[in-house]
């Protein structure tokens, strides 16, 4: 389907959201159009400050944190001595406000933390916390090669095959193999933070919560439902009981038919949408991580750091 020339940048722009490591080629066959055309738009993208920066996102799970707590309040009912624990607690995966202005957080958390989330409970503070655990092939184990892989990509989410396998010491072929796995055992996913207001675009998260024995084709209807009704969606969770799900749309106003089917579907019992002005994330802690993985077990040190450029993959 041939996409109309005004809505190239958007559909570009969407699939750079869904996947920023998409070779230009890939989106070229997409919109109808070379790859240097594609170059072009992408950087004309970067330069007018609607694509921030390309990120590479990292599962908790792969370094240990089972679950994944998602916090939501009004940062003006809150004490100092809540706000300190919210600090304190789990790292910091995402944080943004909505447009109604509530603060949310998302924190990956270990059974370590559980003390500390019970204390947050027992506040008499309007902090709303939302569970959910994390997809994760748990016969998975992280490798040194791996955990270089995954330093060089998050210095430069779009650096080549071969470029990483300098940096690794490794061949091209064992990169490609080792990230492919990587991908398919949800370790990482590619995206790019948008400025949703000069991309003219919405970024929300929707939580929706599921009654028990919830039928299969459910799943399915939901996700067909996103991918319809949005620009692109990325599934954090996938579950039984709770589908918590980043999505893009073009407006708030093209949220609302989608949401309303999802509503509708056999099994729905809430959904929740949290539509933000202003949303971050952040990796700091996936460094320390490795950092601490290679320090202690680490055979070969890898050549340096590969500086973060906007390049696109051919």
């Amino acid at each position: 389907m041939q996409v109309p020339p005004e809505r190239k940048d958007e559909q570009i722009l969407a699939m750079l959201y869904c996947n920023s490591r998409a070779s230009l080629r890939e989106i070229g066959r997409e919109v109808d159009l070379c790859a240097s055309a594609v170059r072009a738009r992408i950087n004309r993208l970067v330069e007018s400050g609607e694509v921030l920066r390309f990120t590479t996102r990292v599962n908790p799970a792969a370094f240990g944190f089972q679950e994944l707590v998602f916090f939501s309040y009004q940062d003006s009912q809150v004490s100092e001595e809540t706000r300190r624990m919210l600090r304190a607690v789990g790292k910091p995966i995402a944080q943004g406000e909505t447009i109604v202005g509530y603060t949310c957080v998302l924190k990956a958390v270990t059974m370590a933390d559980g003390p500390m989330l019970s204390r947050l409970a027992g506040q008499s503070d309007m902090v709303r916390a939302t569970e959910m655990g994390v997809r994760w092939n748990p016969d998975s184990r992280l490798s040194t090669t791996d955990l270089l892989i995954i330093r060089c990509l998050l210095s430069n989410p779009r650096a080549s095959v071969d470029a990483i396998a300098e940096h690794a010491s490794v061949s091209s072929k064992t990169v490609s193999h080792r990230l492919e796995g990587l991908l398919s055992d949800h370790v990482l996913a590619f995206r790019v933070d948008v400025d949703a207001s000069k991309a003219g675009l919405v970024e929300g998260l929707l939580l929706i919560r599921l009654g028990e024995g919830a039928p299969k084709a459910t799943f399915g209807s939901i996700d067909e439902t996103l991918r319809k009704g949005m620009l692109c969606a990325s599934h954090i969770r996938f579950d039984r009981d709770l589908v918590a799900t980043y999505c893009c749309a073009g407006t708030v106003f093209d949220m609302g038919p989608s949401l309303k089917r999802i509503r509708l579907l056999d099994g729905v019992v809430d959904v929740t949408a949290h539509v933000f002005s202003q949303l971050s994330f952040g990796h700091e802690w996936v460094f320390e991580q490795i950092g601490a993985r290679l320090s202690s077990g680490m055979k070969r040190p890898g050549r340096p750091m590969i500086q973060p450029i906007l390049s696109a993959i051919d």
